[in-house]
């Protein structure tokens, strides 16, 4: 399993706008599953609502 860093993650969210799963989500833009991804976010203590941005 591909091991995602704190750093990556938060990335990957601010570019998806903060929407983790879905087509332009950052689960897709990592390649991992929705479910992955709000595990990692709740293992690093990162809250969506600090990574939404709006898109442009």
């Amino acid at each position: 399993m591909r091991i995602l860093a704190r750093d990556t993650v938060l990335n990957a969210m601010r570019e998806a706008g903060g929407m983790v799963s879905g087509r332009d989500g950052a689960a897709a833009l990592l390649g991992v599953a929705a479910t992955t991804l709000y595990s990692r976010l709740a293992k690093y203590g990162v809250l969506e609502v600090e990574c939404a941005t709006p898109r442009s």
